[in-house]
């Protein structure tokens, strides 16, 4: 009996992508790349806003635990992450974190600052 010689089977030839769905994945990447530079830009906003509430709310000035610096410090820490992360979506349209709020604190203190979330 003569045995038989196999043959490895070439694989098929992979389709060249046609110009037209190239531009239209250069599209579709800079419109998603553009969407989360503004919501990082939005947050951004959020922190200011957040500032101003631990800042100059008539509340937090009879804050007797002395916890309002502390507070406006994260405010302002998280004001400068906010800008960062805007800035490093805009290069590479990686998503960061919520911006952080202010909120009702528990018992006397009048407002606390709560972090925001990592984006998914």
């Amino acid at each position: 009996m003569a045995q038989m010689k196999k043959t490895a089977k070439a694989a098929p030839a992979k389709a060249k992508p046609t110009p037209n769905k190239t531009k239209m994945g250069l599209i579709q990447d800079i419109t998603n790349r553009f969407s989360v530079t503004a919501r990082e830009a939005r947050d951004i906003v959020t922190a200011v806003g957040t500032y101003g509430t631990l800042k100059f709310n008539p509340d937090s000035q009879y804050d007797r635990y002395s916890t309002r610096k502390i507070e406006q410090g994260k405010a302002v820490k998280n004001i400068k992450k906010q800008i960062s992360e805007t800035v490093t979506a805009a290069k590479t349209g990686k998503k960061g974190t919520s911006s952080g709020q202010a909120g009702m604190g528990d018992g006397e203190v009048p407002y606390t600052y709560f972090t925001g979330p990592k984006r998914k």
